[in-house]
Parts: structure tokens; sequence; C-alpha cells
């Protein structure tokens, strides 16, 4: 295995010199930035493990993007704009340069797609690669959107299709989400979104997250609910078989949101400018539960989607 300073002085001239807010990179202690005034900061971060979250055969430029996007996913599902990431990597000894290259790579990809600036993280010796991401961006005061603000008879909203995340990892690819930053900021911006999450374990577990932390029951109806074509491709083009990709499949980092009525035209008029926007349901008191209208009768949606530890 290349010495560790070796790996991060490929990685440091890679990323090229602090300019802006950034005061310090790669290479020091520390990274230094410099807040915005008027702006609160919002930091995330997300572990990923092979065997566990992906597999080397997907590709390490693509294991690389999907690792960087699912944490400017939680940033953009909090109303706010990404700024800046730290990776760390435990690296498996045999071909650690090139793997650490490779998985960079992929990470500046959607870094730079999405204006991000990788300004740290560590490597270290690893059995299995490990790569976990720090993100850092930032809102202004009061317009940070969390899981907790849905009222009952908010409208339930969510972008593009569902199911991606799924039919790929059965076809042993990693899906690279396509993000929706300029929707998250115009809607949030003006205060149309009541709550938002975005969708890395399944539809089902990320409605159940927002009833919980908004104490709200939800309905949706499964004839609105956008199935994407892989899904429905990888189940013979069933929809209703097709949907278990959607509710339990995880991964398709698309936005699950509420929006006020008296907000739902403005919202959807505004948002469909930047994503496909599909009105699947509305908040419910919580004693109504969590439900679905399909065949006729609301029924209780099971609770599930990827679990880490199941």
């Amino acid at each position: 295995m290349p010495g560790e300073f070796k790996i991060i002085e490929r990685l440091r001239k890679a990323a090229g010199r602090p300019s802006g807010s950034l005061l310090l990179g790669i290479g020091d202690d520390c990274a230094a930035f410099r807040p915005a005034p008027g702006f609160e900061t919002l930091a995330t971060s997300d572990m990923l493990i092979e065997g566990v979250h992906f597999r080397v055969s997907q590709g390490l430029g693509a294991v690389g993007y999907k690792s960087m996007a699912a944490n400017i996913s939680d940033i953009l599902a909090c109303g706010g704009e990404p700024l800046y990431a730290l990776a760390a990597v435990g690296l498996p000894a045999k071909g650690a340069m090139r793997t650490a290259l490779s998985l960079y790579s992929g990470m500046r990809k959607c870094a730079d797609k999405f204006g991000v600036k990788i300004i740290g993280g560590d490597t270290v010796r690893s059995d299995k690669l490990v790569i976990s991401i720090t993100a850092i961006g930032e809102a202004a005061v009061g317009k940070t959107v969390t899981r907790s603000g849905a009222k009952p008879g908010d409208y339930i909203l969510v972008t593009g299709d569902l199911g991606n995340g799924a039919a790929a990892l059965k076809q042993n690819k990693a899906w690279l989400p396509p993000l929706r930053p300029q929707l998250s900021s115009k809607l949030c911006g003006r205060s149309l979104v009541s709550s938002m999450i975005d969708i890395s374990d399944g539809l089902s577990s990320e409605l159940y997250h927002l009833c919980e932390e908004s104490g709200t029951g939800a309905l949706i109806y499964e004839e609105l609910v956008p199935v994407s074509k892989a899904a429905l491709n990888l189940a013979g083009g069933i929809r209703r078989r097709a949907l278990s990709a959607a509710f339990l499949g995880g991964e398709d980092y698309e936005l699950l949101f509420t929006v006020p009525a008296e907000c739902l035209g403005t919202a959807l008029k505004l948002g469909r400018k930047y994503s496909k926007l599909s009105v699947l349901g509305r908040m419910l008191p919580v004693r109504q539960g969590v439900k679905i209208f399909c065949s006729g009768k609301a029924k209780v949606i099971p609770r599930g989607g990827y679990d880490a530890f199941y």
C-alpha cells in the first residue's frame, strides 16, 4: 500500500487551491471557511461499507458519485445549499492508490456538478472499502426545513419517479440520483414547504418518519405514486409488483415533502419548472394512522424500507 501522505497529496492536487469563503482546504489539521452573514450552517454525515451499501463491481467511480450524492441530498432536504464536503475512506492495501483515485474521481464529478468543494477528510487501511462523507451547507436564518413541520391537511408531494434505486441494485449498478437543488432552493426560499425528507430508505419508511416527527397521520393514493420505468420493466410491466420497489427499495434520493393547502398551486407551478412533481395525498390527524387508498379502501401502509441492521 502506498504511504497515506502520498495518497493525500494526490487528492490535494486534484482538489485545487482554497478560494472565496474557504480559507484552508486539504493539507492542514482542519479546513476553515467563513460562514456567510445571515445564514445558518447545516452538516450531515453518511457512511457506506462494502458489502452492505455497495459492491466494488458496481464501479468505483459510480460508488464515489453515489456516496457524495447521498450527503448532498440531505442538505437539499433541509432546504439548504451544499457548499463543502470532507471525505474519509478506509482502503484495502491492494490497489489502494488506484482505488482512492477512482473513488475520488466519482466524488469530484458529483461535487463539481452541484457546486461542492471537497475540503478534507482522512485515509486509513481497512479490510473492506469504507466511505464516510460529511457535507456542510447553509440556509438563510429561519429558512431551514425540517421533518417536523407538517400539519393535517397539508398536501404530500414527491419529485421524480420512484424505484430507480432498487432497480439499479437488482442489476448490480449504483443509481446516480439526479438531485433537485433548484427546486429545493426555490420552494424552501419562499416558505412553500412545511416539511421535507429525502427518499434514501424507501417511500414507506420516509413517510413514517415525516408523520412521526410532525405528529400526524397520512393518506396517499396508490394510483398517484410515480413508479419508474426501470422498476416497471423489472416487474414485467406489472405496476402492483413494481410498487414494492418504490415503497421499500430506497436509494432514489428524490424529495418527499408537504405543502400547506393554500400554497399548493404556487408550489406546483414553481416546482414543475425544475422537476416532475406528483401529489400523493394529504396529511391527517395522527389518530388516523399512515394509510394508502387502493382497491376501493384505505389500508395501513406496512412499515418497511432499507435498514442497515436487518
